[in-house]
């Protein structure tokens, strides 16, 4: 079962990463409103459902859940920055790479640390990574070169690194007893409320 939750995560991810690229000329405000909007909309509902005392739990780690949502804002509009300017070929290896940060990000924040297994998973992931940067055309060297040339190719780099601090802070907060769902509704709407408070002073 759980290799047919792998393959519908790493489509789903790839149809998103395809209709952010097309998306990428929208404003960031606005895009990061439109979508985040939505996605807390839903999960408030779902969170609800599940029993409204759940949101008591914020309280346990106001702070830790502050700064994941904080984090996740960078992530959002380094992500639109990056894919209006760079090709998707090259970005989506780099962003793919968002599990090997998460992995060394935790250990410094969180104190976690993978298995022997989980080391394997990430180098097989940063192999992965390589040799998709390598396409036909450019080989790594050419790859990484175009990439940091320019602003929105280094910004790609980012992605992973403000991804892996949000989901660590997330954890973190979570390790405090915020519930799983009620979590993600916060960094949701933090994303939300900023977005539209930055689309509306344009």
């Amino acid at each position: 079962m759980w290799i047919l939750f792998a393959i519908l995560g790493a489509l789903s991810k790839s149809a998103a990463n395809v209709l952010r690229k097309k998306l990428s000329r929208i404003d960031s405000s606005v895009y990061a409103f439109m979508s985040y909007s939505i996605t807390t909309l839903v999960l408030i509902i779902i969170a609800l459902l599940m029993g409204s005392e759940s949101f008591a739990s914020i309280t346990n780690a106001p702070v830790a859940i502050a700064l994941s949502g904080i984090i996740q804002i960078v992530a959002v509009y380094s992500i639109q920055y990056t894919f209006r300017g760079e090709d998707l070929s090259l970005v989506a290896p780099i962003t793919a790479l968002t599990p090997v940060y998460t992995v060394f990000v935790a250990m410094i924040l969180i104190g976690e640390a993978p298995t022997l297994i989980g080391y394997v998973g990430i180098l097989i992931i940063i192999l992965g990574a390589i040799y998709a940067t390598s396409s036909s055309e450019l080989n790594l060297r050419k790859s990484l070169e175009k990439l940091l040339g320019r602003s929105s190719g280094r910004v790609a780099f980012l992605i992973p690194l403000a991804y892996a601090g949000s989901a660590s802070f997330q954890k973190a907060a979570m390790n405090e007893g915020i519930t799983p769902i009620v979590s993600v509704v916060c960094i949701t709407a933090i994303v939300t409320i900023s977005s539209a408070f930055a689309a509306i002073k344009k």
